[in-house]
C-alpha cells in the first residue's frame, strides 16, 4: 500500500552524501525502536512484583536481581523496580526526542539541497530553455514545490519507516508475551487500517495533483499580476485579478482541508477500536482466570498494564504510519513535477559560479554565415548573416518588428549559439566551451535596466559581494556614465543609497546611467545597447546619448535602435529584413544605395 514509485523517486533525489546521512537517520531510528521496547518491558516487572510480591522468589529473573542487589526487604525491591522503570521511561523519551530532532534535520536540510540544486539547474541552462518557460512556473517550483516535497514525501517516508521500526519491535514483544491476544488485536487493527487506506489513497493522489495544478495557477497570476501592476491601476482592473485568483486559491485550500482531514481522522475510529479492544481483552483475561479471587487477577495486572501501556505506545505510530502514506499518495504530483523538471535539466559544469577569464576583443568580431532556428519555430530567424566588425566600431542594427534583431543580438551576447555558421574573435572561431568566457568579455545595456533593491554600488558592480567591489572602478565607471555627479549630489547616501525594487527611486534616465556604469565596471571589450534609449522621453534621451558618444573610443558599440536618429553618429549601420542582413554600410551610402533604409530615414524625419 505504501507508494513505491514516489519512494523511488525520493532516493533519487538524493546525493551518495545525503544517502550516507540517511543511513545515520535509520541507525538512530533503530535504536529509539529498541528504548520504546525498553520503555515497554519495563513496566511489566514492576506491575508483577506490586500485584503479588511473591513474584520476586518465583521468577528467575527477580530473583536474580533481588539477591544481587543486597535488598533486605520486598518493599526496597518494589521501590528500586519503579525507579529503575521511570529511568527508562525518560531514558527513552530523550531517545525519541532525539529521533524527532534528526528526522526534522535532515528534512530540513533536504529542503535547502533540493531547492539549490534545482536552482543550480535553471541557471545552468542555455539561454533559449528560459524562452519557453514562466517565471511564475520556475519560482513555484523552487519556493513551493520543493518544500511540498519534502512536507509531503521525505519527512512522512522517514517518519513512516521509524514508526514502522518502533511498532514492529513492540509487536515482536507481544507476541512473544501473548502470542494469541496480540495476534487477534492487530489482525482487527491491520484490517481496519487497510480498509481506510484503500478509500483515501486514491482520493489522496487525486487532490494532490489538484494542488499542483492550482498552485501553478497561483504562482503565475501573482507574478504576471505584480509585474503588470501600472496597467491593472490604470485600467481599474484590480478585481479581474482578483477573480482570476479566486479559483486557484479555493482549489489549494480546499485539497489541504481534505488531506488533513483523511490523514487525521482516521486516528479516532482506530482509537475507539484499540481502547475498546483493550477493555475488551481485560474482560476477556479475567473470564480466562474464572474471577476466582485476588491471586487471579493478581497474575492478570501485569498482562493487563503490559497491553495497556503497548497500546498507548503504539497507537501514535500507527497514526503516524497512516499519516506517512496518505502524504505520500498525496504528495507524489509534487514529487513527479520536480523529477520532471531534473529530468529536463542537466547539470552543464560542477562549479557553475566559478570565475572563468574574459576572452576580450583585441582585433575584429564577426559572423560567418550564421543562421538561427529557434526550437519548434517554422523558419530560421536568423539565415545567412554574415559581417565583420573591428574593435572600436560603433554599429548600428536597424530593422522591423521580426527582422531578426533580438536574435542577433542574443548571439553577440553569447546567450544562443548559432544553429549553423560561426562567431568569430580574433580570427578563432568559438566553441560551445568558449561562449561562456566571451560572455565576460561582453557588456549588456538593455531598454529595461535590471536593478536589484541594493545600494547603487552593489547595482553597478553588479552579483558580487560588498568585500570584492572595486571602489575605484564603480566611481570611474559611473563617471565616464555620467552619473557620478547624480549620485554624489542627489542620492542621500550617495553611493550607499538603496535603489529599490527594480531601482523604483530612479528615473528612466538615471536608470539607464547606472546600466551603462554596470557595462564599463565588467570592462567590457564590446557594449551591446538593446533599444537602450526607446522608452526615454527626447530630451533624456539625448543626454544618455551623449553619455553613450563620451565613452571611450576602445570600446566596441552595437546599438539597436527603434529611433534612426539615435544611430547618426554611428560607423556603419545594419539592416535587417526577415531575418537577412540586407545591408551594411555607412548612413550616407545606405541612403543612397538601400531603398529600405531611405524609408525609414525619411518616415523618422517627417515624425
Amino acid at each position: 500500500m505504501v507508494d513505491m514509485k514516489t519512494l523511488r523517486l525520493v532516493w533519487g533525489f538524493l546525493d551518495q552524501n545525503e544517502r550516507k546521512n540517511f543511513f545515520i537517520v535509520v541507525a538512530v531510528v533503530c535504536v529509539a525502536g529498541i528504548a520504546a521496547v525498553s520503555m515497554v518491558l519495563s513496566i511489566v516487572p514492576f506491575l508483577s512484583v506490586l500485584a503479588n510480591p511473591g513474584k520476586i522468589h518465583e521468577s528467575k529473573f527477580l530473583k536474580y536481581a533481588y539477591d544481587y542487589g543486597g535488598f533486605e526487604g520486598e518493599y526496597n525491591f518494589l521501590m528500586a523496580l519503579g525507579i529503575s522503570s521511570i529511568c527508562v521511561i525518560i531514558l527513552s523519551n530523550i531517545m525519541q526526542l532525539l529521533k524527532v530532532y534528526v528526522i526534522g534535520r535532515f528534512s530540513a536540510m533536504r529542503s535547502y539541497s533540493l531547492s539549490s540544486r534545482l536552482l543550480t539547474r535553471y541557471l545552468q541552462q542555455p539561454y533559449v530553455f528560459f524562452l519557453d518557460q514562466h517565471t511564475g512556473e520556475l519560482g513555484k517550483q523552487l519556493l513551493s514545490e520543493c518544500q511540498q516535497v519534502v512536507d509531503q514525501a521525505i519527512k512522512p517516508a522517514i517518519e513512516g519507516f521509524a514508526a514502522i521500526v518502533t511498532s514492529t519491535m513492540i509487536v515482536i514483544v507481544l507476541l512473544y508475551m501473548e502470542p494469541i491476544i496480540s495476534i487477534s488485536a492487530f489482525l482487527s487493527i491491520g484490517a481496519a487500517y487497510g480498509v481506510i487506506i484503500f478509500f483515501t489513497r486514491k482520493i489522496s493522489r487525486r487532490w494532490g495533483k489538484v494542488r499542483v495544478e492550482a498552485n501553478a495557477q497561483r504562482y503565475r497570476l501573482v507574478t504576471e499580476a505584480m509585474a503588470g501592476i501600472k496597467v491593472i491601476k490604470v485600467l481599474g482592473r484590480e478585481r479581474f485579478y482578483m477573480n482570476l485568483y479566486s479559483d486557484p486559491a479555493q482549489k489549494m485550500a480546499k485539497s489541504q482541508l481534505i488531506i488533513s482531514v483523511a490523514s487525521q481522522s482516521p486516528q479516532y475510529a482506530i482509537h475507539a477500536i484499540m481502547f475498546s479492544g483493550i477493555i475488551v481483552l481485560c474482560l476477556a483475561l479475567l473470564v480466562r482466570a474464572g474471577l476466582d479471587g485476588h491471586e487471579s487477577l493478581a497474575e492478570i495486572i501485569p498482562t493487563i498494564g503490559l497491553l495497556a501501556f503497548s497500546g498507548q505506545r503504539i497507537l501514535p505510530e500507527l497514526s503516524t504510519l497512516f499519516r506517512s502514506i496518505t502524504l505520500l499518495s498525496y504528495g507524489r504530483s509534487a514529487v513527479e513535477s520536480i523529477h520532471e523538471d531534473y529530468a529536463q535539466t542537466k547539470v552543464i559544469s560542477p562549479v557553475p559560479c566559478q570565475f572563468v577569464e574574459p576572452r576580450g576583443l583585441k582585433s575584429f568580431f564577426s559572423f560567418d554565415s550564421v543562421t538561427f532556428v529557434y526550437p519548434n519555430a517554422d523558419k530560421p530567424n536568423l539565415l545567412g548573416v554574415s559581417f565583420s566588425i573591428q574593435k572600436g566600431e560603433r554599429i548600428g542594427v536597424v530593422g522591423s518588428t521580426g527582422s531578426g534583431k533580438s536574435t542577433l543580438a542574443n548571439i553577440v551576447l553569447g546567450l544562443i549559439e548559432p544553429s549553423q555558421g560561426d562567431v568569430i574573435i580574433d580570427g578563432v572561431v568559438l566553441k560551445h566551451e568558449d561562449f561562456r568566457s566571451w560572455r565576460g568579455s561582453v557588456g549588456y545595456v538593455p531598454q529595461d535596466i535590471f536593478l536589484t533593491d541594493l545600494t547603487v554600488r552593489e547595482n553597478i558592480a553588479f552579483g558580487l559581494p560588498m568585500d570584492q567591489i572595486d571602489e575605484k572602478l564603480v566611481i570611474e565607471s559611473a563617471k565616464i556614465a555620467r552619473i557620478h555627479d547624480f549620485i554624489l549630489d542627489e542620492l542621500e547616501c550617495g553611493y550607499d543609497t538603496v535603489v529599490g525594487e527594480r531601482g523604483i527611486r530612479l528615473s528612466g534616465g538615471q536608470r539607464q546611467r547606472i546600466g551603462i556604469a554596470r557595462a564599463l565596471y565588467s570592462q567590457a571589450d564590446l557594449i551591446l545597447f538593446d533599444e537602450a534609449t526607446s522608452a526615454l522621453d527626447n530630451a533624456t534621451e539625448k543626454e544618455v546619448m551623449q553619455s553613450i558618444e563620451a565613452l571611450p573610443g576602445d570600446k566596441t558599440l552595437i546599438m539597436i535602435a527603434h529611433r534612426l536618429s539615435t544611430l547618426r553618429n554611428c560607423d556603419r549601420i545594419m539592416v535587417l529584413r526577415h531575418g537577412e542582413l540586407i545591408a551594411f554600410d555607412s548612413w550616407e551610402n545606405l541612403e543612397r544605395d538601400c531603398p529600405e533604409f531611405l524609408a525609414m530615414s525619411s518616415s523618422a524625419n517627417a515624425a
